[in-house]
Parts: structure tokens; C-alpha cells; sequence
């Protein structure tokens, strides 16, 4: 992407919206609604106004499009739910038979859109202060170095674009293994064990070398060998989060991180803890520790 030429609210511009939806050649979706968002709108009835949910609203944009006699449609999510597209596509017809959606138009969005699985991972945070790029270029959003959108091949096509950050895949159970568990793991892991100082950035806490070695006994200790079998790359992945989570102008704020917290240790860290038992027939010492408040 190289530039923004327009930018709509669908609160306030949603006929603006659908108009777009209308008119564009062809138009790709994406979406970072979290899980929350992955839900049906409750209004039986289709009433024109900007629905409530993302699914819904993503539903009106496509009817809207079906109705011109258009397609080039690819959807491509980015949530961080396994199998994400297809997950989205089921709530959309859910959402459609809710509607009472006409027959041929289900048809179009089962057979013509093409409906994405992908695993986006990269760090997005506040800019650190050290940075001279903060003061002047005040729009400018502060990511790492690493980026990946993974995206699992499909026989309809893929996204409609290249970069070298953009990697096809037959599979995306591995990646999104390693990051669910590795990456995203390790954050909530230090917001669990520092819950004192939500206020700190994981680089600062990471400064403390305890801190560090205990996150490394952690990663290389318990979750990365449990997980081994199927991700085959684990130990690398790990290498790559601690250089990833010590970034100096990456301002990760635990308390940012923390934001439904409890959700993401059973996500993250209980699924480990239980793996870990079956393949060594003992408690992972310290996964028991973090975790022992819902075990």
C-alpha cells in the first residue's frame, strides 16, 4: 500500500460504504475485529442502516455488490482465530439465513468471493521517545523489522498483490502454533508474572536479566519442546521472539498486552500446560506456577 485516497466511518458514511462496494473494479476486505467481533447480528430483518456487527456489516457490503452484478471480491481477515476466513464465511451465511438472504446471492458468496485463511504477526506498538522520527512525522505508525501475513493457498486465488512479507503456505497450522503459543504466549506469560508492573514495556522488564533467563526457561524449556512435534521450527521461532521482544524503539506496554487477559491464558499458555503433562508425565514447573490460579 502506498497511499490512503479515501477513508470512511461505517457509523457515520455508510452509504458512502456501500457505494464504494458498488463501484470499485475489484476490492479486497480485510478485518481486525478480534473474536469479539465474530459474532451475528440478532436483527432478523436487513434494514439497510449500518448493522451492528462486522460479519453483518461485511454481509451488506457484499449484497450490495451482488445486486451490481460485480465480483473480484477477495476477503482476507486478520484475526487471530484458527482457520480465520472460513470461520468468518460460516457466521457470514449464519448471518445470512438470519437476513432470509435469497438463494443465488448465498450461491455468489460461496462460490465467487474468495474467502482467505491467513496469520498476520507483527509487533505494532507506541514509537519509543529515543526515536527522532516521533517528533516530526507525527502520522507515521511505529512496527518492527519482522513482518509476516501467511496465507494459505487456495484454489480461487490468492491476495491480489506481492510483497516479500506476504508468504503462501499449503498449511497454517504451524505458524499460527508458534506464534500463538511462543510469541503471544511469552507476552502473557510476563503480564501474569509481573502484574505489579503492567505499567513497564516488556524491553524494560526484560532488562532485568531473571526476568529474561526465567522467560527463556520458559520458551526453550516448557512450551517450545511441546509443541516440537508440530512445529518443527519451534526453537528457531524462539530465537527470533526474544530478539523480536527486545526491539529499543518498541514501546509493548504490559498494559496494553493485559486486555482480556484471562481469555488469553487459556488461549495461550493452559493448552501448553496440559500437552506438556501427556508427553512428559510431570507438571511443567513453570507454566504451574503462572497458571495455578485456573488450574
Amino acid at each position: 500500500m502506498q497511499s490512503i485516497g479515501k477513508a470512511f466511518s461505517a457509523e457515520h458514511d455508510w452509504l458512502e460504504v456501500l457505494d464504494m462496494c458498488c463501484t470499485a473494479r475489484s476490492i479486497m476486505i480485510t478485518s481486525n475485529a478480534t473474536e469479539a467481533g465474530y459474532v451475528v447480528d440478532k436483527c432478523s430483518v436487513y434494514t439497510g442502516s449500518c448493522p451492528k456487527s462486522f460479519p453483518a456489516k461485511l454481509l451488506s457490503a457484499l449484497i450490495s455488490r451482488y445486486n451490481a452484478d460485480l465480483s473480484d471480491v477477495t476477503v482476507a481477515p486478520c484475526e487471530l482465530i484458527e482457520n480465520n476466513g472460513n470461520t468468518l464465511f460460516n457466521i457470514v451465511v449464519d448471518q445470512a439465513k438470519v437476513w432470509g438472504v435469497e438463494d443465488d446471492c448465498l450461491e455468489w458468496i460461496r462460490e465467487d468471493v474468495v474467502w482467505l485463511n491467513t496469520l498476520v504477526d507483527r509487533i505494532v506498538a507506541s514509537p519509543s521517545n529515543q526515536h527522532n522520527g516521533v517528533q516530526t512525522e507525527t502520522l507515521d505508525v511505529m512496527t518492527e523489522p519482522y513482518a509476516l501475513w501467511a496465507v494459505q493457498s487456495s484454489n480461487k486465488g490468492g491476495l491480489p498483490f506481492e510483497h516479500d512479507a506476504i508468504k503462501s503456505c499449503d498449511n497454517l497450522s504451524q505458524v499460527t502454533l508458534c506464534k500463538l503459543r511462543i510469541l503471544n504466549g511469552a507476552h502473557t506469560a510476563l503480564v501474569q508474572a509481573l502484574l505489579s508492573e503492567n505499567d513497564s514495556t516488556v524491553r524494560e522488564v526484560l532488562d532485568d536479566p531473571v526476568i529474561l533467563q526465567w522467560l527463556k526457561d520458559l520458551l526453550y524449556g516448557e512450551i517450545a519442546p511441546t509443541i516440537s512435534s508440530r512445529a518443527s521450527d519451534a526453537l528457531e521461532f524462539v530465537d527470533t521472539t526474544l530478539s523480536r521482544l527486545y526491539n529499543p524503539f518498541i514501546e509493548h506496554r504490559l498494559s496494553d498486552i493485559a486486555l482480556m487477559h484471562e481469555t488469553k491464558l487459556r488461549k495461550r499458555l493452559l493448552p501448553t500446560y496440559y500437552e506438556y503433562i501427556e508427553q512428559n508425565d510431570k507438571k511443567p514447573p513453570i507454566l504451574s506456577e503462572l497458571l495455578r490460579d485456573i488450574i
